[in-house]
């Protein structure tokens, strides 16, 4: 099942064209061949499921419910494409009353996984921070309370600062503030122009916030 997935997929992206329907038969089969495949089978799997659109809410949650664990597996990949299935069908849920509490407990399960990908190597870090960056932009409620996790460390190579500053700016709060812009003050003395200038300029935008 992953390899047809895997194959479908290529040929979608070679053709710009969605060749690969998912049927409600097709959707079972997909669930039942997460738990049987390798990671990057998992990865075909869990990506073509962000294409797929629920009927409804009960659906959506029902997929997501099969598809929570892989938020804990060792594979970075798989867990930023099962983070990828879940906030696509918690837009879904958003909508209904009665899910408000499934989309609060699927917000508190999401930032575990998402701050566990930063104790990374650097490269898998940035590519993490690149999504985070884009997940905090839509969801900042996922990771309000760990904005302290994106604070610089002096060993981070550059590309991975800039990034965390990125994120950072966009999860200070009133409640934050202090601590953030003495963490800013910091970056300010370092020996990176680049670096100093960004922080600089991090300054100000926390204050037009």
């Amino acid at each position: 099942v992953a390899n047809g997935v895997a194959a479908l997929s290529e040929i979608a992206e070679t053709t710009g064209r969605d060749v690969m329907k998912i049927s409600a038969s097709v959707l079972q089969k997909l669930l039942a061949a997460l738990n049987e495949c390798t990671e990057w089978g998992q990865v075909f799997i869990l990506d073509s499921l962000a294409k797929y659109t629920p009927a409804d809410a009960r659906e959506a949650e029902g997929i997501i419910e099969r598809v929570t664990p892989r938020l804990q597996h060792a594979n970075s990949a798989v867990v930023m494409s099962a983070v990828k299935v879940i906030l696509s069908y918690m837009e879904i849920m958003s909508g209904q009353n009665d899910t408000s509490d499934s989309v609060r407990n699927l917000t508190r399960k999401l930032a575990p996984p998402l701050v566990t990908l930063l104790n990374s190597e650097p490269e898998i870090q940035y590519v993490a921070l690149r999504n985070i960056n884009l997940i905090v932009q839509k969801r900042p409620g996922i990771l309000e309370n760990e904005i302290k996790v994106f604070f610089c460390k002096y060993n981070d190579p550059i590309y991975v600062k800039m990034e965390k500053l990125e994120i950072i700016i966009k999860l200070v709060t009133e409640r934050n503030i202090d601590a953030v812009l003495l963490e800013l003050k910091e970056y300010a003395t370092e020996v990176d122009v680049d670096f100093v200038r960004k922080s600089v300029s991090a300054i100000g935008r926390c204050a037009v916030k």
